[in-house]
């Protein structure tokens, strides 16, 4: 039986993947084009631009008061479900790509505000649009634009990340060898290192340094200063207002 045929069973019959996940293969494709898990979409990112990819899995067409249609997904990653919504322009230029199991990107704003998945309403016909101020407030993606992960025009995202250091101040050998370190990682992530001195916090930029961020540095450094002392923080752009699905493929 093909891995893909094997896989298909699995989730039908038993509503999760036992010997593989059909994403795993791409990971590294997905992780260039996308910059945001689906654990991650909380109501923390209110308002923030991020781009996602996923499996497409359920897919609920909506009638709105106007008589057009939009769309609630679920689109599944290695670490979750996010819930996109596809408000009427953006549903009609890309709503070939939301079907079951298609992998996505799609890029959109953050919205807990903006309805999910969970709507109200009948499978074999379109429900009409609910009131979305009577929603539970979940975090969901407002799309903008999607593609198909291997599209093309799905370039490769980037986003300005920042390195978050913690450790002790007063220990010149350690600054020493935590420079050290740094200087071996070249690349284009800042730095920002929060000193502890006696009760005190500082945050220094260490504008000095540029490093490419990652497990491999964050290991060291743990390693160097003590466990969990690292964190990556990626720097999301605010979303622009767009009138609600007015973005372009």
């Amino acid at each position: 039986m093909a891995s893909e045929e094997k896989l298909r069973l699995e989730k039908e019959l038993l509503g999760l993947y036992l010997s593989d996940h059909p994403l795993r293969r791409i990971t590294r494709e997905l992780a260039e084009r996308s910059d945001t898990q689906a654990v991650e979409v909380t109501s923390a990112l209110q308002d923030t631009e991020v781009r996602i990819a996923g499996l497409v899995r359920e897919v609920r067409r909506v009638v709105t008061r106007k008589g057009q249609i939009m769309a609630y997904a679920s689109l599944e990653d290695l670490t979750g479900a996010v819930d996109v919504v596809l408000f009427p322009r953006v549903f009609e230029q890309v709503r070939l790509l939301f079907e079951p199991d298609k992998v996505v990107v799609v890029q959109g704003k953050v919205d807990a505000r903006a309805g999910s998945t969970r709507a109200t309403g009948s499978a074999s016909a379109p429900p009409v649009e609910p009131e979305i101020e009577s929603e539970v407030e979940v975090a969901s993606v407002v799309a903008d634009m999607a593609w198909l992960w291997d599209d093309p025009a799905c370039l490769p995202v980037t986003r300005r990340q920042l390195l978050h250091v913690r450790l002790a101040g007063g220990d010149s050998v350690l600054a020493e060898r935590l420079e050290a370190v740094l200087a071996r990682h070249p690349g284009t992530d800042e730095v920002v290192l929060h000193v502890v001195v006696g009760s005190r916090e500082v945050t220094v930029h260490a504008d000095r340094y540029h490093v490419l961020a990652g497990p491999v540095l964050a290991a060291e450094i743990d390693e160097l200063v003590g466990a969990a002392s690292t964190r990556l923080e990626i720097v999301r752009p605010k979303a622009q207002a767009n009138g609600n699905g007015r973005g372009k493929r």
